[in-house]
C-alpha cells in the first residue's frame, strides 16, 4: 500500500514537474534568440557598458572596494545607492560574463515566481503555465538584461516580494516570510529610489497587522529590514550633508521636467526642432547645476531645484500638471531601446508597453470591484494595496522623464501580469462565492 501511495505521488509529482521543466528549456531558447539577433553570443559582455548610466554603477562599485578615490567618482557616488554598484564591481571581479550570467538567472527565476505563485493562486497548473510563457514572450527586460542597468534586479526583487506574500497568503502563515518580503522591497529601494514609497508603506501595513496580532518578535525583526536603507542615508549624509537616499531625483527634475516645461512658458508647440531646443535648454541647465554643485555643494543644489520646484507648480500649475500628464501617457506607451537589430522587436516593445498599460487600469478597476462586491479579508486588500502602489508610483515617476523607451517599465512588468491574476482570481471566486 505504502508503495502504490509513492509510485501514485512520483506521478503526480512528474506531472506537475514537467511545466516548470518546459518554461526553463524554452525561456532559455529564447532568451538566446532575441538577444542573439542583436548581438552574436561572443559579443554580448562588449555591450553591457554601453549606456552611459552602466558606468556609474561601475565607477561606484570601484570606490566601494577602494579601486578609485572618492573625488574621481563623486557625482555618480551622489545619484547611485550603494546595493547595485556592489553586485556589479563583485560579479565584475569573478568574470566579464558574471553580470550578464547574473542578469540573465534573475530574469529566469522571475518566470518560475510566476509560474509557481500562479499555481499556488488558481490551483491550475496549465493556466499558470500561460500566464509564464506570455511573461517569457515580454521583451523588454529580454533586451535590456545585457545591460549593466538596474531594471532586472529591481524586476526580480518586486516579483519576488510579491511571490513570498501569495505564499505567506495561501498557504503558510509563517510570519518570517513578511520579515524577507520586506528585505526585498527595501534592497529594492537602494536598486530604485523610486521604490522606497513602496517600501515605507508594506512597513506601515504589515507593522500595524502584525502588532495588533501581538507578533512583537516578528515586527521588530519587520522593522529592522530599513537599515540598508539607513546605511546609504549614512553616505549621503557623511558625504554631500543630503538627507535622502539619491540625488538622481533632483538631476530628473532639472535635467528633463524642467527642461522641456521650458518650451510650455515660452508657449513653443512640438515641431521637428523642439528636440534640439530641449536638449541645448538641459544642457545649459546642467551645466547652471554642475557649478552650483561646485561652488556650493549638493546640499545648496538640491535646495536649489526643490525652490524652483515650489515656484513652479504655484507660477505655472496648469502648464506643470498638463507636462506631468503628457510625460506620464508618453513614456508608459514606448518602444524598448535595447532591442534596435530591426524595426519589428520596437513595434512588438511598443505594443507590449500600451498593454501594459490597459491591464494595470483593468486590474485596478477589479480590485475596486471585488472590495464593492463583497469585504475582503484584510490580507488580500494589503497585498492588492501593495501590488497597486507598486504599479501606480512607477508610472507616476515617469512623469519627469523623457527619451528613456520603455525602460521604467521594465520593473513592472511581470508584477503587471501578476496584478491582473490575482485580481482576476479574486474576482472568479468573489462571483462563485456570491452565487452560491
Amino acid at each position: 500500500m505504502g508503495l502504490l501511495i509513492t509510485v501514485k505521488d512520483s506521478k503526480m509529482f512528474s506531472k506537475k514537474a514537467v511545466f516548470p521543466i518546459i518554461l526553463f528549456i524554452f525561456s532559455t531558447c529564447f532568451f538566446y534568440l532575441i538577444n542573439s539577433s542583436v548581438k552574436p553570443f561572443s559579443e554580448w559582455p562588449s555591450i553591457k557598458y554601453t549606456t552611459g548610466d552602466s558606468t556609474t554603477y561601475l565607477n561606484v562599485g570601484k570606490w566601494l572596494i577602494g579601486d578609485v578615490e572618492f573625488s574621481e567618482v563623486k557625482g555618480s557616488v551622489a545619484t547611485r545607492p550603494f546595493f547595485y554598484p556592489l553586485l556589479v564591481i563583485l560579479l565584475e571581479k569573478i568574470s566579464p560574463w558574471a553580470i550578464l550570467v547574473f542578469q540573465f538567472v534573475l530574469w529566469e527565476i522571475q518566470i518560475l515566481l510566476v509560474y509557481f505563485s500562479g499555481l499556488i493562486i488558481s490551483k491550475s497548473s496549465v493556466a499558470s503555465f500561460f500566464l509564464s510563457l506570455f511573461c517569457v514572450t515580454i521583451l523588454s527586460p529580454i533586451g535590456i538584461s545585457l545591460h549593466v542597468l538596474t531594471e532586472t534586479t529591481a524586476s526580480f526583487l518586486l516579483t519576488l516580494s510579491f511571490s513570498i506574500l501569495v505564499l505567506y497568503l495561501y498557504r503558510t502563515k509563517n510570519n518570517l516570510l513578511l520579515f524577507f518580503q520586506l528585505l526585498a522591497l527595501s534592497l529594492c529601494a537602494l536598486v530604485k529610489p523610486v521604490y522606497l514609497y513602496v517600501f515605507f508603506a508594506d512597513l506601515l501595513l504589515l507593522s500595524i497587522l502584525l502588532f495588533k496580532e501581538k507578533k512583537i518578535f516578528i515586527s521588530i525583526a519587520a522593522i529592522l529590514t530599513i537599515f540598508p536603507i539607513f546605511f546609504q542615508l549614512h553616505i549621503m549624509d557623511k558625504k554631500f550633508q543630503l538627507k535622502k537616499i539619491s540625488f538622481i531625483d533632483t538631476l530628473a527634475f532639472n535635467d528633463y521636467f524642467f527642461s522641456k516645461l521650458e518650451l510650455s512658458k515660452r508657449k513653443i508647440e512640438n515641431n521637428p526642432y523642439s528636440g534640439r531646443q530641449i536638449h541645448a535648454i538641459r544642457e545649459i541647465r546642467r551645466n547652471d547645476l554642475s557649478r552650483i554643485i561646485n561652488d556650493y555643494g549638493y546640499k545648496n543644489a538640491d535646495l536649489k531645484i526643490k525652490k524652483e520646484l515650489y515656484s513652479t507648480l504655484t507660477t505655472f500649475p496648469k502648464e506643470s500638471v498638463l507636462l506631468f500628464i503628457e510625460l506620464i501617457l508618453e513614456n508608459t506607451k514606448q518602444p524598448s531601446f535595447f532591442l534596435p537589430s530591426n524595426d519589428f522587436y520596437p513595434l512588438i516593445t511598443l505594443w507590449q508597453s500600451a498593454i501594459t498599460r490597459f491591464i494595470n487600469l483593468i486590474s485596478l478597476i477589479i480590485f475596486l470591484t471585488v472590495l464593492f462586491l463583497k469585504k475582503e479579508k484584510k490580507e488580500y486588500v494589503v497585498i492588492n494595496i501593495l501590488l497597486s502602489s507598486t504599479i501606480f508610483i512607477t508610472y507616476l515617476s515617469t512623469g519627469i522623464s523623457f527619451w528613456q523607451g520603455d525602460r521604467f517599465l521594465v520593473p513592472i512588468y511581470f508584477s503587471s501580469i501578476f496584478y491582473f491574476f490575482f485580481n482576476l482570481n479574486r474576482l472568479f471566486y468573489t462571483t462563485k462565492t456570491s452565487s452560491n
